[in-house]
């Protein structure tokens, strides 16, 4: 916007903390996802409204904002007053400076024609004075000194106007200022408490790609992986988990076939889907009680549970859906080299939500 005037009103005018856009009326459908009353929008709007945000965490700071912003209008509308007032002025000036400037013309004109007479040219020879052209003179100087002393004031006042321009430059923009402070808002970070109300997986699935990545602005900026194998497995960086080496798999497929869902070895690969009596009595006839003797089934269950060449305690490792923290282990877990897949959790959500337990040199989310 290059016309000061506009930049003036504009500044004076911007739209103001307390006229914020209004939000749209809540739908009053029934989702079937709720918390504290709250239906899956207004769940949304508390999460990821920047304005709901502000209202619940920074009264103070909207209350100081909104102070800044009129202070800033009222300083824009002050300086946007002295500069309209000096335009009119400099306007003025310029006007008596262009009519000066037509009169004198005239005059000069005018003098030069009588001075070009006979009567003239002869006044001269005898050195007698020329009344008309002595009175034209003395105005053409009057108007030559009028002129100079209004220029000198149309400067003054071009000067004045420049100062002006650039002091309103220096006011910050009260839009700007609205989208800085909303930009943050943006990203405070939700509560404990808040984390495991509202981190739920039903919560989060009601969310599009893009507002889970706007809340996850609002979580600790940790994440969590999950490798699972797909394609020709081609690579493997230790001695350990070696299986399937050279060999095709299509872990992804399962998972996308099976609700999407990570499943923990036990559920992978002993077939334990579930808790339920029917689940436990299918994993126990497929393999645990087909032995010889109800001894050997107990050796087997026993096995099964509890031994393990790992680190980790084997139950506990083999019931639980494994991760890595701030890296994605592909070396130890993946595939097809470049061409791996693997999911990514923000650790809040995980940390919130489930059970879990540390293992390796590094017992902490923040750190590989």
């Amino acid at each position: 916007m290059n016309n000061p005037e506009q930049r003036f009103a504009q500044q004076a005018n911007t739209g103001k903390l307390a006229g914020e856009a209004k939000s749209e009326v809540e739908s009053t459908q029934e989702i079937g996802v709720e918390v504290k009353g709250q239906n899956i929008e207004q769940i949304k709007r508390t999460l990821l409204d920047p304005q709901a945000i502000s209202q619940k965490y920074d009264i103070q700071g909207r209350q100081t904002l909104e102070t800044e912003i009129s202070d800033v209008r009222a300083r824009a509308a002050t300086v946007g007053e002295k500069f309209m007032g000096k335009k009119e002025k400099f306007e003025q000036k310029e006007q008596k400076v262009k009519k000066l400037d037509a009169l004198k013309a005239e005059k000069v004109l005018v003098l030069e024609k009588r001075l070009e007479t006979f009567a003239v040219k002869l006044k001269k020879l005898f050195k007698v004075k020329d009344m008309p052209v002595a009175e034209m003179q003395a105005e053409i100087e009057t108007m030559e000194t009028e002129i100079e002393e209004f220029t000198i004031q149309a400067l003054k006042l071009r000067e004045d106007l420049e100062q002006l321009v650039k002091e309103q430059a220096e006011f910050p923009d009260p839009e700007k200022m609205l989208e800085a402070y909303y930009a943050k808002m943006e990203t405070m970070p939700l509560s404990n408490e808040e984390k495991r109300e509202f981190l739920r997986p039903e919560i989060l699935a009601e969310l599009s790609t893009e507002e889970y990545i706007a809340l996850w602005r609002r979580l600790n900026p940790y994440f969590l992986s999950h490798v699972t194998r797909q394609g020709f497995r081609d690579h493997n960086a230790m001695i350990y988990h070696n299986a399937g080496l050279l060999e095709f798999h299509d872990g992804l497929t399962g998972v996308l076939l099976d609700q999407k869902l990570l499943r923990p070895p036990m559920a992978v690969g002993n077939g334990l889907l579930a808790r339920d009596e029917a689940s436990i009595q299918k994993f126990l006839e497929k393999w645990i009680l087909q032995a010889e003797n109800e001894e050997t089934s107990k050796q087997r269950l026993d096995a099964n549970i509890h031994n393990s060449l790992g680190g980790a305690p084997k139950y506990p490792d083999k019931t639980a859906v494994h991760f890595a923290a701030q890296i994605v282990a592909d070396g130890y877990y993946g595939g097809e080299k470049s061409n791996e897949a693997f999911f990514l959790y923000p650790t809040d959500v995980l940390a919130s939500q489930h059970d879990y337990a540390f293992n390796g040199s590094e017992k902490k989310f923040t750190q590989a």
